[in-house]
Order: structure tokens, then sequence, then C-alpha cells
């Protein structure tokens, strides 16, 4: 690792039961440079619980998580949260108030990056859009791009950045979807967040995807993956993907790291996330998993 200069981070997306100031020691204490605080407050159990470092929770303690951040010498943290980037005009305002509080606690939260970051994807609902020619007519994309922009427009008002994730069995799936909707959005506070495990586990080429979106990207995740060979599985709460730690599938992350490293994006750290798929076993370990998701990049 040492030789690539990369720097690591780790998502509190995969430890919802644990809050900020635990997942900063414990993040800080196996080695990572860097914490992503997952803000989004959707209930993950029958009984309502959500995230401990939800959006209410880190914006009443904003300023102790940042001292407690900085003071473990831990780059200025990055934040996931899920948009409605193409909001339906009767909840748009809530939907865009949501965005302007998410923007306002990674401003808050920011101390040694250019800007403030945050990762979400396109969200809900997803317009109608017929890949192909059909993109170039302007009424069908205009609820993406509209959109994108908008969000754009908020997130410079806090001096941040938002990285666009493409996800599996979503409207923007691919490199060259993504790439196409930054793009048209043409905004420069609207970015790529690169999560190689949507591409690889259709079989998509990581060098081909490191290419096409690495001068696009502000953001890293690694998490890897397989799609099971069943046609007969519908792709509800991605039940057709079998998600796994980077280091336990089949992506190469030597070769993943060096592509990175020859792509000139050394300069951002990789973020090892987990899928949900793992973080609701009965007998899941918060420290067991995060330390193995180091151990693995660090010795790639």
């Amino acid at each position: 690792m040492s030789k690539r200069d990369i720097k690591l981070g780790y998502s509190t997306f995969a430890m919802p039961k644990i809050d900020a100031f635990k997942a900063i020691s414990m993040v800080s204490s196996i080695g990572y440079d860097a914490i992503e605080f997952c803000v989004m407050d959707r209930p993950i159990t029958p009984t309502g619980d959500t995230w401990k470092t939800n959006l209410n929770a880190l914006s009443n303690s904003w300023k102790d998580v940042r001292n407690l951040t900085q003071s473990e010498g831990l780059i200025a943290p990055v934040l996931f949260d899920l948009f409605s980037v193409c909001a339906e005009p009767s909840n748009r305002k809530e939907a865009m108030d949501r965005v302007k509080r998410t923007c306002e606690l990674a401003g808050n939260l920011n101390y040694n990056r250019e800007h403030g970051l945050i990762v979400t994807q396109l969200g809900t609902p997803e317009p109608e859009l017929s890949w192909g020619l059909s993109t170039l007519l302007i009424k069908q994309k205009a609820r993406v791009v509209d959109g994108l922009n908008e969000v754009g427009d908020i997130a410079s008002q806090f001096n941040v950045v938002i990285g666009i994730e493409a996800h599996i069995n979503q409207l923007i799936d691919t490199p060259e979807k993504v790439v196409w909707a930054i793009t048209e959005a043409n905004h420069d506070n609207i970015k790529v967040d690169f999560d190689i495990s949507h591409f690889v586990c259709q079989g998509i080429d990581l060098q081909h995807s490191v290419d096409l979106c690495g001068p696009h990207t502000a953001l890293i995740h690694v998490k890897d993956g397989y799609m099971l060979d069943d046609p007969t599985i519908e792709p509800v709460n991605n039940n057709n993907v079998v998600f796994q730690l980077p280091g336990e599938g089949n992506l190469n992350l030597t070769e993943y790291l060096d592509s990175l490293t020859e792509a000139n994006l050394t300069h951002l750290p990789v973020f090892a996330e987990v899928s949900m798929q793992l973080s609701r076993t009965a007998n899941y370990d918060e420290l067991k998993t995060a330390t193995d998701c180091y151990n693995y990049l660090s010795k790639a």
C-alpha cells in the first residue's frame, strides 16, 4: 500500500448500531485515514431503528464530532445520504430541504478538504428514460439533468461536492450512464462516486470502468459481489446480487488499486463499504468486518 500512497476510509453504513463517537475511535484505531458517516434515517428494522449516525444525531453534535475526527488525525468526514434528485413537484421542496440540511452538515464537518463531500444516488422516483438515442430528447432527460443541477446549486452554497453513485438495478447502473448524467448536468458540484462493485458484478471490465469514470470522480467506494444466475429472481432489494467484502470475491484488489494509481486518483481515499446483506446477518461483527476490510485493502 505504501508504494501507492492510497489512503483508506470506512463507512458507518456498515455499522448502523454504533454512534459517531465510537465509530470514529474504532475506525481510527484500525488504521483507516478517513470516515464516512451514513446520515440516512429511514427505518432498517421492524421496530423503526435507523443509523445512529443519522442526520439529526450528527447535526445536533457536529462540533464534537468534528473535533474528535480532527483530533484522531482523520481526514474531514464524508457523508452518505439518499437524495430524491428527481422528486415530483408535490414533494420536491421537502426533498430539496433534505439536500440543504445534509450539505450544511457536510460543510460544517469539513476542515481540511477543498470542499465538503456527499455520496448519494439518483434516488426515487426514477423517471422514465429509454437509453440510446432517446437520451438526446430534451423532455426525457430534463428530470435527471435539471434535478442534478438543482442539487448542485444547493451544494455550491455550502462549498460541497456531491458524488452520484451508479447502482445495480437502478436507472443509472453503468459507467456510461453515470458519466452521461454528469456530463449532461455539467455542474462543478456534481461528480461521480466511483463504486466498482456495481460494475464488476455485471461483468463490466475494471479498466474500462476506471478509464470512463476516473476523470469525473470525486469519491471512491469498494466492495465486491456477483449476480445470481437465475432469471426467475425479481431484482427487488437487490435480491439478484450477492455483495461481498472487498477481498472476498473475484475483484483483484491489487489490479484495482494499481488502476486507480495509474488514473491519478490516489488523492482520493478509497472507502470500504459493506452491504446491508452482511450487516443484517445474525452473527455480524462490526469491528471484525471493519478490520478485515482494512487488512484486505492494505495488503493488496
